[in-house]
């Protein structure tokens, strides 16, 4: 910390945030000051089985959810994305942007009998 001529204080920083805050306290911090919206695809696969749906986010590897309606899985989803994103804030890891020229497609096959 260091004040200048005319007393101000000044915060060094890690991308943009007083250093001296613990990494929690900077991934809360950023949350509340600077509002950033991400765009993720993500993919959505029914279960015939049990019904619902399990969510991919295919940018983030390891974030699935499930919802047993389409309404409950879009908001988990949601929730899924935001607390994987605040988890890498949290430990100073980069913010990925969406997977580019992610996909869905169906192929047939031929099956010999």
């Amino acid at each position: 910390m260091a004040v200048n001529a005319s007393g101000a204080v000044n915060l060094k920083t890690t991308h943009g945030l007083p250093y001296c805050l613990p990494a929690f306290c900077r991934a809360w911090y950023a949350k509340r000051v600077a509002s950033i919206v991400k765009t993720y695809t993500i993919v959505l696969e029914p279960d015939p089985d049990v019904g619902g749906f399990t969510v991919l986010v295919p940018a983030l590897p390891g974030c699935v959810t499930e919802g047993a309606t389409l309404e409950e899985a879009l908001a988990n989803a949601r929730d899924a994305i935001s607390l994987t994103l605040e988890d890498l804030i949290a430990r100073g890891e980069p913010i990925p942007d969406d997977a580019p020229g992610v996909r869905v497609a169906q192929v047939s096959v031929s099956l010999a009998s």
